[in-house]
């Protein structure tokens, strides 16, 4: 499963990304939203965007930018299903059909 690994987004590429750390706090390995056999979370994630929640040792919680108006059904699709099954990750691949069910909630919604 390395066919999305190319396809990551600038942002999502940084060195950390190797070793499954996207930023301090916010790892990739072993991240059960990651893992789930549904990837509406991930997905949403990726489409709008999110930011986690504060604690005392990141008091601006990390966030990461929408994606949705930059990379297509089909890429999104092919970054999650790398995600998912890498650093130690074991989660069904990600279906275009999927993102683009998600999406057009996200926009109805």
């Amino acid at each position: 499963m390395t066919q999305g690994g190319g396809a990551l987004p600038p942002v999502l590429a940084l060195p950390p990304l190797g070793d499954g750390m996207l930023v301090p706090g916010m790892p990739l390995a072993g991240n059960a939203a990651v893992r789930q056999v549904r990837p509406d979370s991930i997905v949403r994630m990726v489409l709008a965007g999110g930011r986690a929640a504060a604690t005392p040792g990141a008091p601006t919680g990390p966030g990461m930018p929408s994606f949705g108006w930059r990379l297509s059904d089909e890429r999104v699709a092919n970054i999650l299903t790398y995600v998912r099954n890498n650093w130690g990750n074991q989660a069904p691949a990600v279906s275009p059909e999927t993102v683009r069910r998600i999406r057009s909630a996200l926009h109805s919604g």
